[in-house]
């Protein structure tokens, strides 16, 4: 039960932040899903932070499942007006240009950059592995 619900503290937040981010960027744009992953991650986490300074500041206590509620609750609200409001041809938020890409197949940038992927993913699957099986004390 504390893995499902460590695994919802770390996913909904970032899926709320990527919904969020649907209102910045249109979904044909280059890069898009990308910079939405990126930058959901953040605003996620951002929400997260807000929502809980505005329970201290109203004096609400700060459990789990009630910041889990709210966070849930912007996560429909930021679905919901990113399937009603119109999203203009032009996007807010400028896209970075697409990687141009070679007939003549990989070379060694291409070779090297998946190299370090491969490695930064490896170095995050690590992380969340050691925060999966470390045990959450209360002090």
């Amino acid at each position: 039960m504390e893995t499902l619900r460590l695994i919802l503290a770390i996913l909904l937040p970032w899926a709320t932040g990527f919904l969020w981010m649907g209102l910045l960027w249109r979904r044909d744009s280059p890069g898009a899903l990308a910079a939405r992953l990126g930058y959901g991650y953040f605003a996620g986490a951002l929400l997260t932070a807000l929502i809980q300074v505005s329970f201290n500041g109203l004096g609400l206590p700060q459990h789990y499942w009630a910041t889990l509620i709210a966070i849930g609750v912007l996560a429909v609200w930021g679905h919901g007006l990113s399937r009603l409001l119109p999203i203009s041809s032009r996007p807010l938020m400028a896209p970075q240009p697409r990687l141009a890409t070679r007939l003549s197949g990989l070379n060694w940038r291409h070779a090297v950059v998946s190299l370090l992927l491969l490695l930064l993913a490896m170095r995050l699957a690590n992380f969340f592995l050691e925060i999966i099986w470390r045990p959450l004390y209360p002090w």
